[in-house]
Parts: C-alpha cells; structure tokens; sequence
C-alpha cells in the first residue's frame, strides 16, 4: 500500500492484514515514533465508515475525525462516501 506524505505530514496505510485490538494498540506507537524520527508533525489515516472498534481504537490513540485529505480530494464523492478520516498531530 502507498503512503501519502506532503510537507510534514504522513498517512498511516492498512497494510491488508486483520486489526486486532490488543495488538493494534501497540503498533500505533511504533508509527508515531517512526513519524516524529522523520520530522512529520501529523499522521492522517482513512478507514472504512462501519469499522467501530477501529475508530474508537484510533481516538483513544489520540486521533481525532477530519476532513477528506491528500489524493482523496479528488476522487468522486461515492468513492469516499464510506470513509472516515483521521488524524492526530504529534508532540
């Protein structure tokens, strides 16, 4: 999968494997000290619209809903209908 990286912010990219919480929890660290080693300020994500545990993992991560980012601007709106945006700023 791509990641989008424009300035100082960097898009974390399901890497087509199964989300599990527990673990899950663990490896949204690993992005963040990756993502601040580099010098990015923000990491931006899209998810699916009926992943909940998903998106509640996400928020207690420190990620909070936005608007539609990067190459996803210009897709058609029934091609993002069912996404959600995230994103969290770093320290």
């Amino acid at each position: 999968d791509e990641t989008f990286v424009q300035d100082e912010v960097a898009e974390l990219v399901r890497q087509g494997c199964r989300v599990m919480i527990v673990p899950m929890r663990r490896t949204l660290r690993q992005p963040n000290e990756a993502a601040r080693a580099k010098g990015y300020r923000h990491l931006m994500l899209e998810t699916g619209d009926t992943l909940f545990a998903a998106h509640r993992l996400y928020e207690r991560a420190g990620f909070r809903r936005c608007e539609v980012f990067g190459p996803y601007r210009t897709m058609r709106p029934q091609q993002v209908e069912r996404s959600w945006f995230f994103e969290k700023l770093l320290d």
